[in-house]
C-alpha cells in the first residue's frame, strides 16, 4: 500500500506536467536535489537520529516487528525531525536562491527561468515530505498497537 501511494504521486504529478503543456524533463533538476540532501543527512546525523530514521523504514514500510516502545518511538521522532528539516531547508534553500536569483536577474527571460529553478527544490521537498508522512502514520498505528499488546 505506501508503495501505491508513492505510485499515485508520481502520476499525478505526471498528469499535471502534460496537463500544463511542459515537458518532464524540465522537474530534473539534480543540483537542487544533491543540495537538499547535502543539507539533511548532516543535520539528520547531528540530531543523532540517522540510525533511528533508517530504523523507521524497516518498522515501517518493512514487516519487521519493533522489539521495544522506545525503538518506535525514537523511529517516530526521526521521521518528525525529517519532516521537519526538510521544510526548513526547503524555505532556507529557496530564500537563498531567490535572493540571489533578484540580485543578478538582468531581465525578465533570465527572471523566469531561474524562478523555475528555485521552484523545482521546494517541488522536491516537498516531494519528500509526502514520502515520509505515510511513514509516520504507519509507525504512529505501530506505536499504538505494540501499547495495546502489552496490556
Amino acid at each position: 500500500m505506501y508503495l501505491l501511494s508513492i505510485l499515485c504521486v508520481i502520476a499525478i504529478t505526471m498528469v499535471n506536467v502534460w496537463m500544463v503543456g511542459g515537458g518532464i524533463l524540465q522537474l530534473f533538476d539534480v543540483i537542487s536535489f544533491l543540495y537538499l540532501l547535502l543539507i539533511f543527512i548532516p543535520l539528520l546525523i547531528a540530531g543523532g537520529l540517522f540510525k533511528d530514521f533508517n530504523n523507521a523504514f524497516r518498522l515501517g514500510a518493512g514487516k519487521r516487528k519493533a522489539v521495544s516502545l522506545m525503538e518506535l518511538k525514537r523511529a517516530k521522532e526521526a521521521v518528525s525531525l525529517a519532516v521537519k528539516i526538510i521544510l526548513a531547508e526547503a524555505g532556507f534553500c529557496g530564500a537563498l536562491q531567490g535572493s540571489i536569483l533578484f540580485f543578478n536577474a538582468e531581465s525578465f527571460v533570465t527572471l523566469r527561468a531561474s524562478l523555475g529553478v528555485t521552484l523545482i527544490t521546494f517541488f522536491y521537498a516537498l516531494g519528500m515530505v509526502l514520502f515520509l508522512l505515510p511513514l509516520q502514520a504507519r509507525i504512529n498505528i505501530k506505536m499504538q498497537e505494540f501499547i495495546s499488546e502489552r496490556e
